[in-house]
């Protein structure tokens, strides 16, 4: 979800279209790209809202924009979707192996899941 589609009443229209839906908050997830999911605290209110009903959110595309190691602290994000800029790479790139094994176990460390996506149409 990009930045366009956040704003101050992101929590309470949430709610509503699960309302509406009578759909479980613990079957949704929401995929937020990282500028939306980092670069802006003052919507953690509105993420922490829905993440007491249950909601899950992502951070798209890890590891290429605002990965700082303090927003993951305090954001609630519940699964981090690593950048398949890294996963093309690793079986020949070390680094990149490096770098991969550290999200995981930091992801892990935090109670977050992780996946790895992957450009499927080549």
């Amino acid at each position: 979800m990009s930045a366009s589609r956040v704003g101050p009443t992101f929590d309470d229209e949430v709610k509503r279209v699960l309302a509406d839906m009578a759909l479980p908050a613990e079957l949704l997830e929401i995929e937020l790209t990282e500028s939306v999911a980092f670069g802006n605290p003052a919507l953690f209110a509105s993420f922490d809202a829905l993440r007491a009903i249950g909601v899950r959110f992502a951070a798209d595309d890890f590891g290429t924009g605002y990965s700082c190691l303090q927003h993951l602290k305090c954001c609630p994000i519940t699964t981090l979707k690593i950048d398949q800029s890294f996963v093309a790479v690793l079986p020949d790139d070390a680094r990149d192996q490096t770098i991969v094994r550290a999200v995981i176990q930091l992801a892990h460390g935090l109670g977050m899941d992780v996946i790895f996506e992957d450009d499927c149409t080549s």
